[in-house]
């Protein structure tokens, strides 16, 4: 599924405004995918929805755990900017913005969450998806943080642990 706004390689885009790329993981984009995720979960009748999400699309799958509880069972979420404010200190803040830590309280607590970070991530460092981690396991909730070996903010998607973690979610 593609982000809001966001084109997909072969000419076509998601309607939603990407804010030119900026502050833009606003309630009406995040409610925007979990509608679509609610229509297919209807559409297939699947039991047991799995999010997959790299970067800004790991923070809208963490917000939409949070946000829409029970939408979906578990998640993994590669490279994410889980504290909004701390991801944005260093730039221009994003006020509009949902940050995957503002929901935690309302993930359910039967959730499983995987978040992987490579430890050359210079983008979304490991510290912010392990800070969320931290959050959800002080409310009981199975979540665990991968760093990954040598991977920058693209390559990690790439990783094998990526596939290991979705696997063991469908489980």
């Amino acid at each position: 599924m593609v982000r809001p706004g966001y084109p997909d390689g072969a000419g076509n885009t998601s309607t939603g405004d990407t804010f030119d790329r900026h502050d833009h993981y606003t309630p009406e984009n995040i409610d925007a995918v979990a509608d679509a995720i609610r229509h297919l979960k209807e559409h297939y009748q699947a039991s047991h929805v799995v999010l997959v999400g790299h970067s800004g699309g790991a923070a809208t799958s963490a917000v939409i755990l949070g946000r829409h509880p029970g939408l979906a069972a578990a998640a993994v979420l590669v490279s994410c900017p889980c504290i909004i404010s701390t991801w944005r200190a260093r730039r221009s803040p994003w006020l509009r913005s949902e940050s995957p830590h503002e929901w935690v309280k309302k993930v359910p607590e039967t959730s499983r969450i995987v978040a992987l970070t490579g430890t050359d991530d210079t983008n979304t460092q490991p510290a912010l998806a392990e800070e969320y981690v931290e959050l959800l396991h002080k409310r009981g909730i199975d979540a665990r943080f991968i760093a990954v070996p040598g991977a920058s903010h693209n390559s990690a998607f790439r990783s094998a642990q990526v596939e290991e973690a979705v696997v063991s979610l469908l489980r």
